[in-house]
């Protein structure tokens, strides 16, 4: 009814092809079949074959397809490190209908363990709590609708121009609002999809933290799409430290992670730079952490105790958190937009406007530390 029957014969292809390829157990092969069907939503030509000029048509496909795609990867994958299945538990996953479209995604042996458990599926102990989150996350979604009704901050990223005029407040109040958006999409689709997934038994991953008090890379892709975060360390991080868990293996899986991510989600040229951003800072909070396990730094934490400790960890966290900012807003704004953000938050050089920011961000780093200690989400 939405896409068509050309679209949906095209999905159901995909499914029946992956359900033939994982029964040779050939990782490489599923990996080269996922990856590079992948780009198949991406061509011009399929849209206009498939929708010809309908935009909106075409997008929602776009978007559903790749989840299709990383289902797909998830299932040829465990099914080769020997999870059991069939067709039919196969095409259960594939098209579980709360998750089909807007995700989160779920691995297929997590999905089998939690559809397959009768002692999940018992709605009188969790009724009412399911009521109350689905109306918290419809209420949002309200809220979000009521907001977009009187400001425009996603439409104005349209107009580069516009957002070039801006003064420094106002910018900062455009990321922000943008930002809090980008979160709030998500707490929907995430939050309603995966409550009614666990009516059914499935253990779904919980809907995204604030970003608004989110400080560390790590804890942002740890804690935002939780889903995203279980494909990638469970299917390529994992494998390649596995091989040999020295520090360059985990750099080449953080790599290869974002390498990853970055196909899955367009090759574009603000995905690229929101991509490149993020696993550098990942890369730079290893490093970090490496380093505070020397004997050497141990030492030197001791002599300051734990006000001047932290005061000190969040002097340094503040540059990190001052990029993952902008990398978030190319992700959000594309790359014009996001170099306007660039040359004024981490390129203005003037003394008195440096020294605010920096102030601003190391109290923002605190509260995120401070929540994160008393572990609020």
């Amino acid at each position: 009814m939405i896409f068509g029957i050309l679209a949906s014969f095209f999905i159901i292809l995909k499914c029946l092809t992956m359900f033939l390829i994982s029964k040779t157990k050939c990782k490489s092969l599923i990996w080269f079949v996922c990856l590079s069907t992948l780009f198949i939503g991406r061509f011009e030509t399929a849209k206009q074959f498939l929708f010809g000029n309908d935009d909106l048509a075409w997008y929602g496909f776009s978007v559903t397809y790749s989840w299709c795609n990383m289902r797909a990867l998830s299932y040829g994958l465990d099914v080769s490190n020997g999870v059991n299945t069939s067709l039919f538990n196969f095409l259960k996953y594939f098209f579980y209908l709360p998750i089909f479209f807007c995700g989160p995604v779920i691995t297929y042996e997590s999905f089998q363990i939690g559809s397959n458990d009768p002692k999940k599926n018992q709605l009188q102990n969790i009724r009412w709590w399911n009521i109350l989150q689905i109306s918290r996350y419809v209420f949002w979604y309200i809220v979000s609708e009521a907001v977009l009704h009187y400001f425009y901050f996603n439409a104005i990223q349209q107009e580069a121009f516009l957002v070039g005029k801006l003064g420094r407040w106002e910018l900062a109040g455009l990321g922000y609002a943008m930002g809090q958006f980008f979160q709030m999409k998500y707490v929907f689709f995430y939050g309603l999809c995966g409550e009614i997934a666990r009516i059914d038994g499935v253990n779904a991953p919980p809907p995204p933290i604030c970003i608004g008090r989110v400080h560390l890379y790590s804890h942002m892709w740890r804690y935002f799409d939780r889903g995203l975060h279980s494909i990638l360390v469970k299917y390529i991080y994992v494998p390649i430290v596995k091989l040999n868990p020295s520090n360059f293996m985990k750099i080449a899986g953080s790599v290869l992670s974002f390498g990853y991510v970055f196909l899955w989600h367009g090759p574009y040229d603000f995905v690229l730079v929101w991509s490149i951003l993020n696993c550098l800072g990942i890369i730079v909070e290893m490093i970090a952490r490496k380093i505070g396990k020397t004997n050497s730094y141990k030492e030197f934490e001791m002599n300051l105790g734990y006000s001047h400790r932290r005061r000190f960890v969040v002097l340094l966290s503040v540059p990190l958190f001052a990029v993952s900012m902008v990398s978030n807003f190319y992700f959000f704004f594309g790359l014009k937009i996001g170099n306007i953000f660039a040359k004024r938050i981490l390129f203005d050089f003037d003394i008195f406007r440096l020294l605010l920011r920096y102030l601003i961000f190391y109290c923002g780093c605190q509260v995120s530390m401070e929540l994160s200690s008393i572990g609020t989400s």
